[in-house]
């Protein structure tokens, strides 16, 4: 681990530790790469390792002090073995485990009611294909889960959590989460569909309908924000990761939220790239749209 901010002070260099720009576990400078007239380089406190994410200038710390300070690398190398602490491998959290066995509502049937087929259709999925697939099931009139379809998630082959999702787009709560206190494994240590990544690259999305579209290769953060168990669940199991979440045009923090990913996956994960969509989100593509997508980052 680097003491950045001892090392920027020491040298007159300014820094940014926090600001829109900024993930945890990095500190950020403007970048003496490109014409940045703001703190888009980064440089992680663990690895050294720098990145830009205006002119995608990337490499290690000694080089960057290199060209900071107008030395050669080997001395900025001798210089900042100063400000390096002692490396002490930090634990990976663990995925809370509440409970033995997860209990779905007794309300959901595996028998979809026809508003909850003709909701998918009009999402452009096969109700019976994404039942058999994905195991969903349905809620109907009664319960607190009513008009809404119950997504199970699943680690390592084993119910874990589940969430329900309305078939009316128009409803307050889109999403509702399985209460804590009955889950086995806490949501935000998980990844929806992540046992069905294959050859460790993945696409990560927002959504349960945009891994239903994208496919096998597809992970889901269930929302823009992540948690360091995610990032760690996406390290263990990815060599290449490729962002894809809403448009600018549908969420405007979409981007930024995908920036923050990139950041925190981009010392840990061999590849990481952005992919942006021009409207709309990747449940909305088609499966030819779908098809593009994969062939032009070579995950089929």
């Amino acid at each position: 681990m680097y003491d950045l901010e001892r090392l920027f002070d020491d040298h007159d260099i300014e820094y940014w530790t926090k600001g829109k720009n900024v993930s945890k576990g990095w500190t950020n400078i403007q970048c003496p790469f490109c014409n940045d007239k703001s703190n888009h380089l980064g440089v992680n406190i663990n690895t050294g390792a720098y990145n830009c994410w205006k002119c995608s200038s990337s490499g290690e710390l000694s080089f960057l002090i290199s060209e900071l300070l107008s030395i050669e690398e080997y001395k900025s190398k001798k210089l900042i073995k100063k400000y390096r602490e002692d490396f002490i491998e930090v634990k990976k959290e663990k995925r809370v485990v509440s409970n033995t066995e997860l209990i779905l509502p007794k309300e959901a049937t595996n028998i979809l009611p026809e508003k909850h087929r003709q909701y998918l259709i009009g999402r452009g999925f096969d109700p019976d294909y994404i039942q058999k697939k994905y195991g969903i099931m349905a809620c109907d009139i009664l319960g607190d889960y009513k008009f809404r379809i119950i997504i199970p998630i699943f680690f390592k082959g084993r119910l874990v959590n589940f969430a329900a999702k309305a078939i009316d787009d128009s409803a307050n709560l889109k999403i509702k989460n399985c209460p804590n206190e009955k889950v086995v494994i806490q949501r935000d240590s998980l990844l929806y569909n992540i046992d069905n990544i294959k050859n460790r690259k993945a696409i990560i999305v927002e959504g349960f309908t945009d891994v239903w579209k994208m496919g096998d290769c597809a992970v889901a953060t269930m929302g823009t924000k992540f948690t360091n168990a995610q990032i760690q669940l996406l390290s263990d199991y990815c060599s290449e990761a490729y962002i894809l979440y809403d448009s600018k045009e549908k969420d405007p923090q979409a981007l930024i939220q995908a920036e923050k990913l990139a950041h925190s996956l981009y010392s840990l994960i061999k590849k990481v790239e952005i992919l942006e969509l021009p409207h709309g989100d990747p449940g909305d593509l088609t499966y030819s749209e779908v098809e593009n997508i994969k062939k032009e980052i070579g995950i089929i």
